[in-house]
């Protein structure tokens, strides 16, 4: 518990003085980890998003789409524990485009790039894979079916992702650009997704 209280210490003044300094991407990742602290106590959810909020801010005028990723799916994860599914998916969605987009595990030296992908991509796709699964079960047929497709769509982007971090090269890229979809396999062919 003391190591906890030191670390909120430790996180307001951090942002305190980044919000100072005019640093904002520092402001983000200092409001956004004491976001992460008040999520992880349990109890604190509306100060945890508050606070996710304004690293939200603070990272969109620094221009961090690292950092709005994580921010994104932390919000993500907050609005679900809230019973907010729509505002939830939207996060997530945000998040797995972000994380498309700017691949941070490419950033990661050839021995940790395993361990940024495992830790900063992976549970954000799993996670929102697991949202549009969970939401499908609720929905009418038509948008039952279209949330599968979501998922199963973004369980391919991940795979992706995941052929792109273990190569780190360009045959990952040109095996994405020459993979057919899945609409145009034998209609009698069986597929499995083991999620």
């Amino acid at each position: 518990r003391p190591a906890m209280l030191r670390a909120h210490g430790d996180l307001i003044e951090a942002s305190r003085s980044a919000e100072t300094a005019g640093d904002l991407r520092a402001a983000s990742y200092a409001l956004g980890s004491l976001g992460g602290l008040y999520a992880e106590e349990g109890g604190r959810d509306k100060e945890a998003l508050y606070l996710t909020r304004r690293a939200l801010q603070s990272a969109e005028l620094a221009q961090a789409a690292d950092l709005l990723a994580r921010w994104n799916a932390q919000a993500g994860q907050l609005a679900w524990r809230a019973g907010q599914a729509n505002e939830a998916l939207d996060a997530y969605r945000r998040a797995v485009r972000l994380l498309a987009e700017t691949r941070p595990e490419a950033g990661a030296a050839r021995g940790q790039a395993d361990v940024a992908f495992r830790q900063a991509v992976e549970p954000v796709y799993l996670e929102l894979v697991d949202l549009l699964l969970r939401r499908s079960s609720e929905e009418e047929s038509g948008a039952s079916q279209a949330l599968l497709v979501e998922a199963r769509e973004v369980v391919e982007d991940w795979k992706a992702a995941e052929l792109r971090n273990y190569f780190r090269d360009g045959c990952a890229a040109e095996l994405e650009a020459t993979a057919r979809s899945i609409e145009s396999v034998d209609p009698h062919a069986a597929v499995v997704y083991p999620i």
